[in-house]
């Protein structure tokens, strides 16, 4: 698997507009970079949160009313919680809403792809940063009862709605032709 090929598999068009519904809305940047294996960008929220306390997740969070859309709300999102600057025209792709059982939100999940590692920055909401190689975690997944799909990278466990995310992206690439080897 490379960066070209995790490209073709997540480039889709991008719906961003933001639905009334029961659960509040939220959006996420799902950050991959290359050259050649594809890594991901992870952050482990820090323990001081209200929400999702020391969490793997993806850079992300609730909609406000003045993000034009779910797309701005990610991308506001990243800039804040790691210093990423990006152009909407760099967002390739969107995958399927997740919703969280704990924290009533429905998460648009946005794909954002570069040639290279991006510089981070982050602020006080991340405890750590994860650059995790995606053919290595993707190839961790067991199903617990209680969790759902789960995937790990050392002592880090990513479960619910990133781990759901994961396991799509996952699926695409396969649906590609991909090796996740």
């Amino acid at each position: 698997m490379d960066i070209e090929l995790l490209r073709r598999a997540l480039s889709t068009s991008i719906d961003a507009a933001v639905r009334d519904g029961p659960r509040s809305p939220a959006a996420v940047l799902l950050t991959f970079y290359g050259p050649g294996e594809p890594t991901v960008i992870m952050t482990v929220k820090a323990r001081h949160m209200r929400q999702h306390a020391g969490e793997v997740a993806f850079p992300g969070g609730k909609w406000e009313d003045g993000d034009a859309d779910l797309l701005e709300t990610a991308m506001r999102e990243a800039r804040e919680e790691l210093g990423l600057e990006i152009a909407r025209a760099d967002v390739i792709g969107q995958l399927g809403d997740a919703e969280t059982q704990s924290s009533g939100y429905v998460i648009a999940p946005f794909v954002h792809v570069l040639g290279e590692r991006p510089d981070l920055l982050p602020n006080a909401e991340v405890e750590e940063v994860l650059e995790i190689p995606l053919a290595a975690i993707l190839s961790t997944a067991s199903v617990s009862g209680q969790l759902g799909v789960t995937l790990t990278h050392g002592p880090h466990t990513v479960w619910g709605a990133s781990a759901g995310m994961l396991t799509e992206v996952g699926e695409r690439l396969r649906a590609a032709g991909g090796s996740l080897t």
